[in-house]
């Protein structure tokens, strides 16, 4: 029978025979095995969704309850509620790989992204306290799933698209619920890199900035908007604290299939300005990120370290190693603090003047 109009990544019995229970794009799936038909709802999880190639055939167990299902992949072991669709863990633990991380201005506070859970949540970075979650208005509701996360002064945004295109959504920083919705101009496309998130930065002054394939729409607070037409598929944008200066991150296939290089904008006039194409490594072109002040770029380079380069010159800056794959990096408004987000849910923030590690949670 049809299992769905989806990809199917992996099935099992229940212990009965009775019902097939299949995790499938965004959801799992019960159908009885005798008749083809739906045995019970689906239990929508878009955490899947970012898990899409994921392979779930092997080293699945359905718990005796039923209501649990136990899933291994790429090394990660995860239990999802089969009612609600959510990876289970303790309070205020980090479910999945940290796809993308931000420190708001005064850099007490960090958002996270984690795949597992699909959701944005605020910490505390001095102590790694959670805070509140970012969540949806209703669990079905996909457009307020973020493909990108910020801070716009006190608030942090996320980036989503809707029915009537892209928006950023502002949030409540004490309470995780919508403060407001700003529609983006049609040229802001959501377009999710490898990683599965879309580029996105945004700035203490109310400023942000969405990549989609070969441009960057930069928006000022005041709503104006600027185009910049970029070389390869953008991976990965980062704004200045005042947005004057714009860093892409980009896949090119003019020196080889997917080529990283990286791009730096003037964009406090009408007309955009390259000013340099610094040269560094960069082993994930969609973990990189600009110091508030436009000097320093931070990459993740092949040999496990974060490398810090100077924007202009192409100068070598600190280091630091690291032990699993980092899938994000931020530095702090003041830039003092630069912090990290790996695959194994785990934040570490660095003070770049002590050169050493400071804090870190998950």
């Amino acid at each position: 029978w049809q299992a769905g109009t989806n990809p199917c990544g992996g099935i099992l019995f229940e212990d009965d025979g009775k019902t097939v229970v299949s995790v499938r794009y965004r959801a799992f799936g019960f159908v009885d095995s005798a008749t083809g038909e739906e045995s019970r709802p689906s239990a929508f999880a878009p955490g899947l969704w970012l898990n899409k190639f994921a392979n779930f055939h092997n080293g699945k167990r359905l718990l005796s309850d039923k209501n649990q299902l136990a899933t291994v992949s790429q090394g990660r072991v995860a239990i999802w509620d089969l009612n609600s669709g959510r990876p289970t863990g303790p309070a205020g633990q980090i479910l999945g790989a940290i796809r993308h991380l931000s420190f708001s201005p005064d850099g007490r506070s960090l958002t996270t992204f984690a795949d597992r859970a699909f959701e944005a949540q605020v910490w505390n970075a001095e102590t790694g306290e959670p805070g509140p979650r970012l969540e949806p208005q209703a669990k079905t509701e996909a457009i307020r799933y973020p493909y990108g996360i910020g801070w716009n002064g006190e608030q942090p945004v996320t980036l989503t698209h809707g029915g009537k295109g892209t928006v950023v959504i502002r949030w409540d920083r004490k309470t995780g619920k919508v403060a407001e919705t700003i529609e983006m101009p049609n040229e802001a496309r959501v377009v999710s890199t490898y990683n599965g998130m879309a580029p996105f930065d945004a700035t203490a002054s109310g400023a942000v900035a969405v990549g989609s394939n070969d441009k960057v729409v930069v928006r000022s607070a005041a709503g104006k908007t600027i185009n910049v037409s970029v070389e390869g598929r953008v991976q990965r944008v980062a704004l200045s604290s005042d947005a004057r200066t714009l860093l892409a991150v980009s896949w090119s296939n003019a020196g080889g299939p997917n080529v990283p290089i990286a791009q730096v904008w003037s964009v406090d006039a009408e007309k955009p300005r390259e000013l340099n194409r610094p040269r560094f490594e960069s082993y994930m072109p969609w973990a990189n990120a600009l110091s508030a002040d436009g000097r320093w770029v931070a990459t993740v380079s092949r040999e496990r370290s974060v490398m810090l380069t100077e924007t202009y010159s192409g100068g070598a800056g600190l280091s630091f190693p690291f032990k699993d794959d980092l899938h994000s990096l931020a530095f702090s408004a003041d830039g003092r603090l630069l912090a990290g987000g790996d695959i194994r849910g785990t934040v570490t923030v660095w003070d770049l003047l002590a050169g050493e590690e400071v804090q870190q949670f998950k």
